[in-house]
């Protein structure tokens, strides 16, 4: 996983934060994620946990920032995680460049009415003056967060601000050095052979983009899938290119 940071004039990466992520199980003969109460994030019933380094690169430059940083469990509840916000504040990290880093879940911040979207995009306060809609409903309806109470994985790098913007004499709302473009992108090794009667799996070439994300809700559902797929896969010099 890579956050990338660009002037924005060229869709190329100035600065970019990767982490790369492994998974230990620590009793391989147990099915479950947990088998009792996780206080610590070195407690001994957690089952599978995972890691992270992170590296930043700048002008080709790779430097490693940090290495086997941990991620919290996920939240399950309040038997496996009575303590959970403890163990966030144990997992989220100040590094000694400055950059504070966080992944694990977290409370979705996003505010969407998807029953009401996918239903012929029907919005429900204005659902009255649909196409379709007005031919069902009379008033305006109240919108639903269908992310209320969900978690979302989340991947977080605090970066002081002289790290990722321009140098510059003045920051004028106006001026280019105050605008700068950040996007993410994952990215996977092209081929991964299953181990055999539990032996680990061996992954093998280089790595290549899954998925590359801005501004997601503005990209995906004016686009045709194959369009969407190509554009997710490219790039960000390349998507500035009209398909």
């Amino acid at each position: 996983m890579s956050s990338h940071r660009e002037a924005p004039d060229d869709g190329r990466a100035d600065v970019t934060y990767r982490f790369e992520f492994t998974t230990e199980i620590t009793n391989p003969n147990s099915f479950l994620y947990s088998t009792g109460p996780i206080d610590s994030l070195d407690g001994g019933n957690w089952n599978r946990r995972q890691f992270y380094s992170l590296t930043r690169i700048e002008d080709g430059r790779e430097h490693r920032l940090a290495h086997k940083l941990q991620c919290p469990p996920c939240n399950v509840g309040p038997l496996s995680t009575p303590t959970y916000a403890d163990l966030v504040r144990q997992a989220t990290y100040t590094l000694s460049t400055g950059e504070r880093v966080f992944a694990g879940q977290r409370a979705d911040g996003f505010f969407v009415d998807l029953g009401a979207t996918f239903d012929l995009g029907t919005l429900r306060p204005f659902q009255q003056l649909h196409v379709a809609g007005k031919r069902v409903f009379r008033v305006e309806g109240e919108p639903v967060n269908a992310t209320d109470r969900m978690n979302v994985h989340s991947i977080a790098v605090q970066v002081p601000l002289a790290r990722v913007r321009r140098r510059a004499n003045r920051y004028g709302v106006a001026d280019r050095a105050s605008v700068v473009g950040v996007w993410t992108s994952a990215s996977r090794r092209q081929v991964r052979v299953r181990g055999e009667r539990g032996a680990a799996d061996t992954v093998a070439g280089p790595f290549a983009q899954v998925s590359r994300l801005g501004n997601p809700l503005f990209a995906v559902p004016p686009q045709p899938s194959p369009v969407w797929v190509r554009r997710t896969t490219a790039s960000a010099t390349r998507r500035r290119r009209p398909h």
